[in-house]
Protein backbone atom coordinates (compact mmCIF):
# COMPACT_ATOMS: atom_id res chain seq x y z
CA UNK A 1 0.00 0.00 0.00
CA UNK A 2 2.55 2.26 0.85
CA UNK A 3 4.49 1.54 -2.31
CA UNK A 4 1.44 2.72 -4.09
CA UNK A 5 1.04 6.01 -2.25
CA UNK A 6 4.83 6.65 -3.65
CA UNK A 7 3.92 5.82 -7.40
CA UNK A 8 1.08 8.05 -7.09
CA UNK A 9 3.13 10.84 -5.47
CA UNK A 10 6.05 10.74 -8.07
CA UNK A 11 3.70 10.76 -10.63
CA UNK A 12 1.47 14.08 -9.65
CA UNK A 13 4.85 15.46 -9.32
CA UNK A 14 6.08 15.06 -12.39
CA UNK A 15 2.70 15.80 -14.01
CA UNK A 16 2.58 19.22 -11.91
CA UNK A 17 6.20 20.12 -12.93
CA UNK A 18 5.58 19.25 -16.54
CA UNK A 19 2.89 21.48 -16.38
CA UNK A 20 4.96 24.08 -14.98
CA UNK A 21 7.91 23.67 -16.82
CA UNK A 22 6.56 22.78 -20.52
CA UNK A 23 6.91 26.51 -21.83
CA UNK A 24 10.09 27.05 -20.85
CA UNK A 25 13.03 27.95 -23.38
CA UNK A 26 15.34 25.12 -22.33
CA UNK A 27 13.27 22.88 -23.77
CA UNK A 28 13.11 24.03 -26.73
CA UNK A 29 13.92 23.78 -29.72
CA UNK A 30 10.41 22.37 -31.14
CA UNK A 31 10.21 21.63 -34.40
CA UNK A 32 8.18 23.68 -36.46
CA UNK A 33 5.97 23.44 -39.35
CA UNK A 34 8.50 23.07 -41.45
CA UNK A 35 11.54 20.95 -41.17
CA UNK A 36 14.13 22.94 -40.85
CA UNK A 37 12.01 25.44 -38.58
CA UNK A 38 12.46 26.11 -35.15
CA UNK A 39 9.81 27.06 -32.80
CA UNK A 40 10.90 28.45 -29.43
CA UNK A 41 8.18 29.28 -26.50
CA UNK A 42 8.76 32.08 -24.33
CA UNK A 43 6.69 32.01 -21.80
CA UNK A 44 3.10 32.98 -20.94
CA UNK A 45 1.80 36.43 -21.65
CA UNK A 46 -2.09 37.66 -21.97
CA UNK A 47 -3.36 37.42 -25.18
CA UNK A 48 -4.36 41.05 -25.82
CA UNK A 49 -7.58 42.34 -28.33
CA UNK A 50 -6.84 42.20 -31.53
CA UNK A 51 -7.99 45.82 -32.22
CA UNK A 52 -6.16 47.58 -29.63
CA UNK A 53 -3.34 50.37 -30.25
CA UNK A 54 -0.66 49.07 -27.89
CA UNK A 55 0.11 45.49 -28.09
CA UNK A 56 3.06 42.43 -26.72
CA UNK A 57 5.93 43.43 -27.96
CA UNK A 58 9.62 41.27 -28.13
CA UNK A 59 12.53 41.95 -29.13
CA UNK A 60 15.40 39.70 -31.86
CA UNK A 61 18.62 40.51 -32.59
CA UNK A 62 21.28 38.24 -34.54
CA UNK A 63 24.79 38.08 -32.51
CA UNK A 64 27.53 39.44 -34.65
CA UNK A 65 29.59 37.54 -31.88
CA UNK A 66 28.39 34.13 -31.80
CA UNK A 67 26.32 33.20 -34.76
CA UNK A 68 22.91 33.42 -32.92
CA UNK A 69 20.18 35.19 -31.39
CA UNK A 70 19.42 37.63 -28.49
CA UNK A 71 15.97 37.77 -27.30
CA UNK A 72 14.08 40.38 -25.04
CA UNK A 73 10.81 39.70 -23.86
CA UNK A 74 7.62 41.79 -22.42
CA UNK A 75 8.16 39.45 -19.17
CA UNK A 76 11.34 40.78 -18.52
CA UNK A 77 13.72 38.10 -19.48
CA UNK A 78 17.31 38.57 -22.10
CA UNK A 79 17.54 34.86 -23.49
CA UNK A 80 20.54 34.06 -26.19
CA UNK A 81 20.65 30.92 -28.51
CA UNK A 82 22.73 29.26 -31.17
CA UNK A 83 21.66 29.76 -34.67
CA UNK A 84 19.40 26.96 -34.34
CA UNK A 85 17.63 28.12 -31.10
CA UNK A 86 19.48 26.25 -28.74
CA UNK A 87 19.21 28.22 -25.83
CA UNK A 88 22.78 29.40 -24.13
CA UNK A 89 21.73 31.15 -21.25
CA UNK A 90 18.54 33.56 -19.64
CA UNK A 91 18.75 36.05 -17.44
CA UNK A 92 15.80 37.85 -15.75
CA UNK A 93 16.12 41.57 -16.17
CA UNK A 94 13.51 43.03 -13.95
CA UNK A 95 9.95 43.77 -13.01
CA UNK A 96 9.08 45.16 -16.20
CA UNK A 97 9.65 44.72 -20.06
CA UNK A 98 12.85 44.60 -22.35
CA UNK A 99 11.79 47.95 -24.44
CA UNK A 100 15.94 48.24 -26.44
CA UNK A 101 18.22 46.00 -27.16
CA UNK A 102 21.74 46.67 -29.05
CA UNK A 103 25.13 45.73 -29.51
CA UNK A 104 28.17 47.21 -28.62
CA UNK A 105 30.35 47.97 -31.47
CA UNK A 106 32.51 44.54 -31.51
CA UNK A 107 29.53 42.23 -30.87
CA UNK A 108 31.15 40.98 -27.35
CA UNK A 109 28.34 42.94 -25.12
CA UNK A 110 24.53 43.79 -25.49
CA UNK A 111 23.45 46.89 -23.88
CA UNK A 112 19.54 45.68 -22.92
CA UNK A 113 16.77 48.77 -21.52
CA UNK A 114 13.83 48.46 -19.38
CA UNK A 115 10.60 49.74 -18.67
CA UNK A 116 10.12 49.41 -15.09
CA UNK A 117 10.09 51.64 -11.56
CA UNK A 118 13.57 51.78 -12.20
CA UNK A 119 14.21 51.60 -15.85
CA UNK A 120 17.47 50.02 -15.83
CA UNK A 121 19.89 49.47 -18.44
CA UNK A 122 22.42 46.40 -17.88
CA UNK A 123 25.52 45.68 -20.06
CA UNK A 124 25.86 42.20 -20.63
CA UNK A 125 28.07 39.74 -21.82
CA UNK A 126 27.09 38.17 -25.00
CA UNK A 127 29.11 35.00 -24.13
CA UNK A 128 27.86 33.95 -20.93
CA UNK A 129 24.95 36.60 -19.94
CA UNK A 130 27.07 38.18 -16.68
CA UNK A 131 26.53 41.63 -15.79
CA UNK A 132 29.05 43.77 -16.75
CA UNK A 133 27.35 47.53 -15.19
CA UNK A 134 24.06 49.36 -14.68
CA UNK A 135 22.76 52.15 -15.24
CA UNK A 136 19.18 53.89 -14.05
CA UNK A 137 17.20 55.56 -16.09
CA UNK A 138 14.53 56.53 -12.88
CA UNK A 139 17.71 58.74 -12.03
CA UNK A 140 17.49 60.70 -15.26
CA UNK A 141 13.81 61.02 -15.76
CA UNK A 142 12.24 60.05 -12.21
CA UNK A 143 8.92 58.36 -11.54
CA UNK A 144 5.71 58.46 -10.34
CA UNK A 145 4.33 55.30 -8.91
CA UNK A 146 1.42 56.55 -7.58
CA UNK A 147 0.61 57.40 -11.72
CA UNK A 148 1.98 54.03 -12.85
CA UNK A 149 4.45 56.56 -14.61
CA UNK A 150 7.98 54.67 -14.78
CA UNK A 151 10.70 55.19 -16.96
CA UNK A 152 10.78 53.67 -20.46
CA UNK A 153 14.46 52.92 -22.67
CA UNK A 154 12.85 53.32 -25.96
CA UNK A 155 16.01 52.96 -27.57
CA UNK A 156 19.71 52.42 -27.59
CA UNK A 157 22.58 53.11 -30.44
CA UNK A 158 26.31 52.44 -30.26
CA UNK A 159 28.59 54.60 -32.64
CA UNK A 160 32.19 53.65 -33.80
CA UNK A 161 34.03 54.48 -30.87
CA UNK A 162 32.12 52.24 -28.65
CA UNK A 163 29.62 54.77 -26.69
CA UNK A 164 25.93 54.15 -26.10
CA UNK A 165 23.41 56.78 -26.91
CA UNK A 166 19.58 56.14 -25.17
CA UNK A 167 16.72 57.63 -25.38
CA UNK A 168 14.49 57.34 -21.89
CA UNK A 169 11.00 58.85 -21.44
CA UNK A 170 7.83 58.49 -19.05
CA UNK A 171 4.49 59.32 -19.85
CA UNK A 172 1.39 60.05 -17.65
CA UNK A 173 -2.34 61.11 -17.46
CA UNK A 174 -3.53 63.63 -15.13
CA UNK A 175 -6.56 63.82 -13.38
CA UNK A 176 -7.55 66.65 -15.94
CA UNK A 177 -6.99 64.60 -18.82
CA UNK A 178 -3.78 66.20 -19.83
CA UNK A 179 -1.30 64.12 -21.57
CA UNK A 180 2.16 64.45 -19.72
CA UNK A 181 5.73 63.53 -21.76
CA UNK A 182 9.00 63.76 -19.87
CA UNK A 183 11.42 62.41 -21.62
CA UNK A 184 16.04 62.97 -22.05
CA UNK A 185 18.38 61.78 -24.39
CA UNK A 186 21.51 60.26 -22.83
CA UNK A 187 25.43 59.41 -24.07
CA UNK A 188 27.04 57.07 -22.02
CA UNK A 189 30.87 55.62 -22.43
CA UNK A 190 31.51 52.18 -23.14
CA UNK A 191 31.91 51.57 -19.47
CA UNK A 192 28.60 53.05 -18.24
CA UNK A 193 29.95 56.58 -17.31
CA UNK A 194 27.50 59.46 -18.36
CA UNK A 195 28.84 61.93 -20.96
CA UNK A 196 26.35 63.71 -20.78
CA UNK A 197 21.77 64.69 -20.72
CA UNK A 198 19.73 66.57 -22.88
CA UNK A 199 18.13 68.79 -21.67
CA UNK A 200 21.12 69.07 -19.27
CA UNK A 201 19.27 71.02 -16.39
CA UNK A 202 15.40 69.70 -17.42
CA UNK A 203 12.95 67.50 -18.18
CA UNK A 204 11.67 67.50 -22.24
CA UNK A 205 7.94 67.86 -22.32
CA UNK A 206 8.07 66.09 -25.19
CA UNK A 207 7.42 61.97 -26.55
CA UNK A 208 11.07 61.59 -27.44
CA UNK A 209 11.41 58.11 -28.16
CA UNK A 210 13.33 57.52 -31.60
CA UNK A 211 16.73 58.91 -32.43
CA UNK A 212 19.44 57.92 -35.20
CA UNK A 213 23.18 58.74 -34.12
CA UNK A 214 25.65 59.08 -37.70
CA UNK A 215 28.57 56.21 -37.42
CA UNK A 216 30.93 58.61 -36.51
CA UNK A 217 29.03 59.73 -33.89
CA UNK A 218 29.19 63.48 -34.86
CA UNK A 219 25.07 64.02 -34.98
CA UNK A 220 22.75 63.25 -32.99
CA UNK A 221 18.90 63.90 -34.34
CA UNK A 222 15.66 63.15 -32.86
CA UNK A 223 11.83 63.23 -33.48
CA UNK A 224 8.87 63.63 -31.19
CA UNK A 225 5.32 62.54 -31.06
CA UNK A 226 3.50 65.26 -29.45
CA UNK A 227 -0.23 64.55 -29.50
CA UNK A 228 -1.11 67.01 -26.29
CA UNK A 229 -2.86 70.26 -28.16
CA UNK A 230 -4.02 71.36 -24.70
CA UNK A 231 -0.72 73.07 -23.87
CA UNK A 232 2.21 75.03 -24.65
CA UNK A 233 5.56 72.84 -24.77
CA UNK A 234 8.45 73.80 -24.49
CA UNK A 235 10.01 71.22 -27.10
CA UNK A 236 7.06 71.58 -30.13
CA UNK A 237 9.66 71.13 -32.49
CA UNK A 238 9.50 68.10 -34.27
CA UNK A 239 13.21 67.44 -35.13
CA UNK A 240 16.23 67.77 -32.93
CA UNK A 241 20.26 68.41 -34.08
CA UNK A 242 22.30 67.54 -31.55
CA UNK A 243 26.29 67.34 -31.29
CA UNK A 244 26.51 63.85 -30.57
CA UNK A 245 30.10 64.45 -28.83
CA UNK A 246 28.71 67.02 -26.56
CA UNK A 247 24.87 67.22 -26.50
CA UNK A 248 24.75 70.31 -27.05
CA UNK A 249 21.83 71.13 -29.75
CA UNK A 250 22.58 72.90 -32.83
CA UNK A 251 18.79 72.79 -34.91
CA UNK A 252 15.49 72.01 -34.66
CA UNK A 253 12.90 71.77 -37.00
CA UNK A 254 9.45 72.49 -37.05
CA UNK A 255 7.27 70.55 -39.78
CA UNK A 256 3.46 72.13 -40.57
CA UNK A 257 1.14 69.91 -40.34
CA UNK A 258 -1.20 69.26 -43.19
CA UNK A 259 -4.93 68.93 -43.26
CA UNK A 260 -6.89 67.36 -41.22
CA UNK A 261 -4.03 66.98 -39.14
CA UNK A 262 -3.53 69.73 -35.77
CA UNK A 263 0.28 68.82 -35.44
CA UNK A 264 2.66 66.69 -37.15
CA UNK A 265 4.56 63.67 -35.31
CA UNK A 266 6.82 61.18 -35.60
CA UNK A 267 7.17 57.90 -34.42
CA UNK A 268 9.25 55.40 -35.99
CA UNK A 269 12.08 57.77 -37.41
CA UNK A 270 14.78 59.35 -38.18
CA UNK A 271 17.27 57.06 -39.16
CA UNK A 272 20.81 57.40 -40.79
CA UNK A 273 22.13 55.27 -43.50
CA UNK A 274 24.98 53.15 -43.21
CA UNK A 275 27.66 56.25 -44.35
CA UNK A 276 25.82 59.00 -42.04
CA UNK A 277 25.10 60.97 -45.39
CA UNK A 278 21.32 60.59 -45.51
CA UNK A 279 18.93 61.17 -42.74
CA UNK A 280 15.06 59.56 -43.63
CA UNK A 281 12.16 60.41 -41.42
CA UNK A 282 8.45 59.94 -41.63
CA UNK A 283 5.85 61.35 -40.23
CA UNK A 284 2.34 59.68 -38.80
CA UNK A 285 0.80 61.62 -41.56
CA UNK A 286 2.17 60.03 -44.24
CA UNK A 287 5.10 62.68 -45.94
CA UNK A 288 8.91 61.26 -46.17
CA UNK A 289 11.36 63.43 -45.60
CA UNK A 290 15.17 63.21 -46.45
CA UNK A 291 17.75 65.43 -45.30
CA UNK A 292 21.44 65.50 -45.49
CA UNK A 293 24.44 64.81 -42.66
CA UNK A 294 23.90 69.00 -41.73
CA UNK A 295 19.94 69.14 -41.63
CA UNK A 296 19.42 70.27 -45.13
CA UNK A 297 16.11 68.73 -46.57
CA UNK A 298 17.37 67.17 -49.98
CA UNK A 299 13.49 66.53 -50.91
CA UNK A 300 10.03 64.97 -49.49
CA UNK A 301 6.98 62.86 -50.54
CA UNK A 302 3.22 62.40 -49.64
CA UNK A 303 3.75 58.61 -49.02
CA UNK A 304 -0.12 58.49 -48.01
CA UNK A 305 -2.36 61.44 -48.47
CA UNK A 306 -5.35 61.60 -46.17
CA UNK A 307 -8.73 60.99 -47.88
CA UNK A 308 -12.01 61.65 -47.01
CA UNK A 309 -14.77 58.84 -47.30
CA UNK A 310 -18.52 58.61 -46.28
CA UNK A 311 -17.71 61.58 -43.87
CA UNK A 312 -14.14 60.52 -42.26
CA UNK A 313 -11.00 61.23 -42.51
CA UNK A 314 -9.04 57.79 -43.47
CA UNK A 315 -5.54 57.15 -44.32
CA UNK A 316 -2.49 54.87 -43.81
CA UNK A 317 0.15 56.05 -40.80
CA UNK A 318 4.00 56.88 -41.55
CA UNK A 319 6.02 55.38 -39.83
CA UNK A 320 9.85 54.36 -40.60
CA UNK A 321 12.27 55.60 -42.99
CA UNK A 322 15.54 53.95 -43.85
CA UNK A 323 18.35 55.02 -46.11
CA UNK A 324 19.57 51.59 -47.61
CA UNK A 325 22.38 50.94 -50.30
CA UNK A 326 19.22 50.56 -53.00
CA UNK A 327 17.36 53.37 -52.31
CA UNK A 328 15.66 55.03 -49.44
CA UNK A 329 12.87 52.93 -48.11
CA UNK A 330 9.94 54.33 -45.71
CA UNK A 331 7.00 52.15 -44.25
CA UNK A 332 3.19 52.86 -43.72
CA UNK A 333 1.06 50.61 -41.12
CA UNK A 334 -2.71 49.94 -40.81
CA UNK A 335 -5.76 52.40 -41.83
CA UNK A 336 -6.87 54.42 -39.10
CA UNK A 337 -9.89 56.57 -38.73
CA UNK A 338 -8.32 60.25 -38.20
CA UNK A 339 -11.86 61.19 -35.49
CA UNK A 340 -10.90 58.46 -33.92
CA UNK A 341 -8.81 54.95 -33.86
CA UNK A 342 -10.95 52.85 -32.46
CA UNK A 343 -13.74 54.03 -35.14
CA UNK A 344 -13.89 51.75 -38.04
CA UNK A 345 -13.07 53.01 -41.57
CA UNK A 346 -15.09 52.46 -44.65
CA UNK A 347 -12.02 51.07 -46.77
CA UNK A 348 -9.02 50.12 -46.54
CA UNK A 349 -6.49 53.06 -47.64
CA UNK A 350 -4.63 52.17 -51.04
CA UNK A 351 -1.20 52.77 -49.20
CA UNK A 352 -1.74 51.09 -45.87
CA UNK A 353 0.93 48.80 -44.86
CA UNK A 354 3.49 49.17 -47.83
CA UNK A 355 6.85 49.45 -48.20
CA UNK A 356 8.40 52.10 -50.52
CA UNK A 357 11.54 52.35 -52.16
CA UNK A 358 12.67 55.90 -53.73
CA UNK A 359 16.11 55.98 -55.51
CA UNK A 360 18.43 58.88 -53.57
CA UNK A 361 17.03 61.74 -56.17
CA UNK A 362 14.06 60.76 -54.52
CA UNK A 363 12.18 58.87 -57.98
CA UNK A 364 9.84 57.03 -57.05
CA UNK A 365 11.13 52.66 -57.49
CA UNK A 366 8.49 50.67 -56.31
CA UNK A 367 5.26 49.74 -53.74
CA UNK A 368 5.21 46.42 -51.58
CA UNK A 369 2.03 45.76 -49.91
CA UNK A 370 1.42 43.35 -46.88
CA UNK A 371 -1.54 41.99 -45.90
CA UNK A 372 -0.93 43.41 -42.24
CA UNK A 373 0.37 46.18 -40.39
CA UNK A 374 4.69 46.46 -41.27
CA UNK A 375 5.86 46.11 -37.64
CA UNK A 376 9.25 45.90 -37.84
CA UNK A 377 11.82 45.66 -40.61
CA UNK A 378 15.83 44.30 -40.23
CA UNK A 379 18.29 44.28 -43.24
CA UNK A 380 21.18 42.16 -43.93
CA UNK A 381 22.72 42.56 -47.25
CA UNK A 382 20.56 42.98 -50.58
CA UNK A 383 17.50 41.77 -48.64
CA UNK A 384 15.15 43.14 -45.83
CA UNK A 385 13.04 40.84 -43.14
CA UNK A 386 9.67 42.11 -42.88
CA UNK A 387 7.44 41.41 -39.47
CA UNK A 388 3.72 41.62 -40.68
CA UNK A 389 1.62 41.69 -37.62
CA UNK A 390 -2.31 42.69 -37.80
CA UNK A 391 -4.65 44.08 -39.63
CA UNK A 392 -7.13 46.09 -37.55
CA UNK A 393 -9.45 46.68 -40.14
CA UNK A 394 -9.82 42.89 -42.35
CA UNK A 395 -8.51 41.13 -39.03
CA UNK A 396 -7.11 38.92 -41.99
CA UNK A 397 -4.91 36.55 -39.82
CA UNK A 398 -3.58 35.02 -42.53
CA UNK A 399 -0.92 38.22 -43.37
CA UNK A 400 0.87 37.16 -40.63
CA UNK A 401 4.32 36.11 -41.30
CA UNK A 402 8.03 37.19 -41.56
CA UNK A 403 8.89 38.00 -45.34
CA UNK A 404 12.23 38.30 -46.96
CA UNK A 405 12.32 40.95 -49.68
CA UNK A 406 14.67 41.59 -52.23
CA UNK A 407 15.90 45.34 -51.83
CA UNK A 408 16.80 45.79 -55.33
CA UNK A 409 12.98 45.24 -56.97
CA UNK A 410 10.98 44.26 -53.66
CA UNK A 411 10.37 40.88 -54.61
CA UNK A 412 9.43 38.03 -52.12
CA UNK A 413 11.97 35.73 -51.74
CA UNK A 414 10.64 33.86 -48.88
CA UNK A 415 7.85 33.59 -45.95
CA UNK A 416 6.91 32.59 -42.77
CA UNK A 417 3.63 32.18 -41.92
CA UNK A 418 2.54 31.76 -38.44
CA UNK A 419 -0.88 31.53 -36.18
CA UNK A 420 -0.38 34.77 -34.34
CA UNK A 421 0.93 38.56 -35.21
CA UNK A 422 4.25 38.82 -36.42
CA UNK A 423 5.80 42.11 -33.64
CA UNK A 424 9.56 41.43 -34.58
CA UNK A 425 12.39 40.14 -36.54
CA UNK A 426 16.18 39.30 -37.62
CA UNK A 427 18.36 38.56 -40.44
CA UNK A 428 21.62 37.14 -39.96
CA UNK A 429 24.47 39.04 -41.46
CA UNK A 430 25.22 36.19 -43.93
CA UNK A 431 21.56 36.59 -44.80
CA UNK A 432 21.03 32.66 -44.61
CA UNK A 433 18.74 32.96 -41.52
CA UNK A 434 15.70 34.79 -39.95
CA UNK A 435 14.38 34.78 -36.23
CA UNK A 436 10.51 36.25 -35.57
CA UNK A 437 8.71 36.68 -32.48
CA UNK A 438 5.29 35.40 -32.53
CA UNK A 439 2.46 37.17 -29.93
CA UNK A 440 -0.70 35.46 -29.43
CA UNK A 441 -4.15 37.47 -29.82
CA UNK A 442 -7.26 37.56 -28.25
CA UNK A 443 -10.16 37.53 -31.91
CA UNK A 444 -13.74 39.75 -31.58
CA UNK A 445 -15.26 36.01 -31.54
CA UNK A 446 -13.21 35.14 -28.71
CA UNK A 447 -10.54 33.04 -29.96
CA UNK A 448 -7.34 32.88 -29.39
CA UNK A 449 -4.86 33.12 -31.96
CA UNK A 450 -1.31 31.93 -31.73
CA UNK A 451 1.19 32.01 -29.12
CA UNK A 452 4.34 34.08 -28.03
CA UNK A 453 7.48 32.19 -28.77
CA UNK A 454 10.04 32.53 -31.12
CA UNK A 455 10.25 31.15 -35.08
CA UNK A 456 13.82 30.52 -36.83
CA UNK A 457 13.67 29.98 -40.04
CA UNK A 458 16.39 28.77 -42.90
CA UNK A 459 15.82 31.17 -46.18
CA UNK A 460 14.87 28.79 -49.45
Amino acid sequence: MRGWKIAVFLASWLLLGWLSWKDQPFLAPQTGLRAQDVVVPLGDVPALEYGRMGFTKGIVKASPANDGWVVGTDTGRLLCFDREGRQKWQRPMGLGKITAVAYSNDGRFVLVGEKSPSGDVHLLSVATGEVQWTYSAAETIGTALELRSYPSVARIQTDEAGNFYLAVFRYARNADGISEYIGRICSLTPSGEERWRFPDKEYMDAWASWFAVDPEGRSLVFATANFETKVKLRYPANLYWLNAASGEQLEEKNIEPIAPYVKTVMRGSPNYGGDGQLLAAMASDGRAFVYNRQGQLLWERQISRPRQVGGAWVNAIGRDGFPTKHGILFTTINTYNRDNWNLSTPVEHPSSNSVFMFDEAGRFRYQWRAAGSIEELDFAGSLAAVAVGRNVRTKNTEAHSAVVLRLEDGMVLDSLAMDGPCQSVAISPDEKTIAAIEAPALMPDGRIIGSYRLHIHNLK
